[in-house]
């Protein structure tokens, strides 16, 4: 397009925009009419600079260039558009080598956020600080804590401290690196920092690294200490968290004050759900203390009576029966499984055979129980829109709390065989069965 063609279009929108009235309409018209001038008067200022270039012999070599270096007003802006896009993409590209092309890289930053004016706006603070979080939990998730780390680093070269989120981003890579003393020097220099307080998932992340360093006793401490400093309140993630941890090492005793303090000092308290019941068990179990598993799970656990048939496990997941709570109470065969190897290397055979048979029963139960939650469902869209047909506001199915599937049912169904083939001749004997 010739220069003169350039500036009849500039002509004729500027008597466009002048012909425009007021109002909502007319506002996004005038603003796209003005967008449309801008971008011709660009290319109607670069196709000039083109031309005077091209009066002294080189125009061909610097196209040639700027195509090259992507340095035209229309490339620019695309390989900016480019550079955008993949900014995160490339670090979760195919492979996990983490040669340069796959790190995170902090000269990265710039293409997401304009820095050429100097000193930034608040509005372009919290574009970088975002910008940040991202770049680092993204690097947290490809274990790359050098790039992390320089990325960190990143704001503090432009004055910036960064939020919570970024302390707790960079801790969690530290972490998942298995960098157990860089995370705590982290969360030191957090502290130090004035107003940015951890918060409890913080705090959750840095447990994480004592459990999975062993040190399950000092990360508890650690989180008793911090929650009460900062006052927070630990939730159920904590919990697992740390009960996780247990589990791997073999602290009964942690397992046990934890579960305690669920209920009685952690402030709100907080129910244990059947993963936390299962943990708590099966270190109890492999201690060999099999009164206080049972009693943990007289406790905290169900066990459906023998008679719980489909028909009334449906009705009352459904809300057309008896049984409600039964719908809402925690079932843990994987725990059944774990009290019955106990009972069985303690020979205490009664409990061994009590414990398979609610094994199984629980299992049955949570079986049937998922097939009425997906009955549950269908139930509770029809009755929602028989409601809204009617013009009433439904009759509340399907809020129940969802069933519990934290029973593992392959491994389970085996230990139950396997369990049951040894002992089944012993009982047979002492008269159980």
């Amino acid at each position: 397009m010739a220069a003169v063609e350039f500036q009849a279009n500039i002509d004729r929108r500027v008597a466009k925009l002048a012909s425009l009235s007021d109002g909502e309409d007319s506002k996004r018209a005038r603003k796209r009419e003005f967008a449309a001038i801008g971008k011709l008067r660009k290319q109607l200022a670069a196709l000039q600079e083109q031309s005077s270039v091209s009066s002294t012999g080189k125009r061909s070599t610097i196209d040639a260039d700027a195509s090259a270096n992507g340095d035209g007003p229309s490339s620019k802006k695309q390989k900016n558009n480019k550079k955008k896009k993949s900014a995160q993409g490339h670090i979760l590209s195919e492979g996990a080598g983490s040669g340069a092309k796959n790190e995170v890289e902090e000269d990265d930053l710039d293409q997401d956020v304009d820095t050429s004016g100097g000193v930034l706006s608040r509005k372009q603070e919290k574009q970088l600080v975002k910008s940040v979080n991202q770049k680092l939990a993204l690097a947290a998730t490809r274990k790359q804590l050098k790039a992390a780390l320089r990325v960190f680093a990143s704001l503090a070269k432009r004055g910036l401290q960064g939020d919570v989120h970024t302390y707790t981003n960079v801790i969690n890579c530290a972490v998942r690196c298995g960098q157990l003393a860089k995370a705590m020097e982290l969360y030191d220099h957090m502290r130090s920092v004035r107003g940015m307080p951890p918060n409890i998932v913080t705090l959750t992340v840095l447990l994480k690294g004592y459990c999975e360093a062993g040190e399950v006793s000092d990360g508890k401490v650690m989180l008793d200490l911090e929650c009460a400093a900062h006052r927070l309140a630990p939730n159920l993630r904590t919990a697992n968290t740390l009960l996780r941890g247990c589990v791997r090492s073999g602290n009964t005793a942690v397992a046990v004050a934890t579960l305690h303090d669920m209920a009685h000092k952690w402030t709100p308290p907080v129910t244990p759900d059947a993963s936390c019941i299962v943990a708590v068990v099966s270190l109890l179990s492999r201690s060999l203390r099999l009164k206080d598993a049972q009693r943990v799970l007289a406790t905290y656990a169900t066990t459906p009576s023998n008679d719980s048939s489909s028909a009334s496990l449906v009705a009352s997941s459904t809300g057309r029966g008896g049984g409600g709570e039964a719908a809402s109470s925690i079932v843990v065969p994987a725990a059944h499984v774990s009290v019955a190897k106990c009972a069985a290397i303690l020979s205490d055979w009664s409990a061994c055979g009590r414990a398979l048979a609610a094994a199984e029963v629980s299992l049955r139960y949570v079986t049937t129980q998922r097939q009425a939650a997906r009955l549950r469902e269908r139930v509770s869209a029809t009755h929602a829109l028989d409601a809204k047909e009617e013009g009433g506001a439904g009759d509340g199915f399907g809020n129940g709390k969802k069933v519990s599937e934290n029973c593992r049912k392959p491994k389970v169904v085996f230990y139950i065989h396997k369990i049951g083939n040894w002992v089944s001749p012993l009982l047979s004997v002492v008269g159980l069965i």
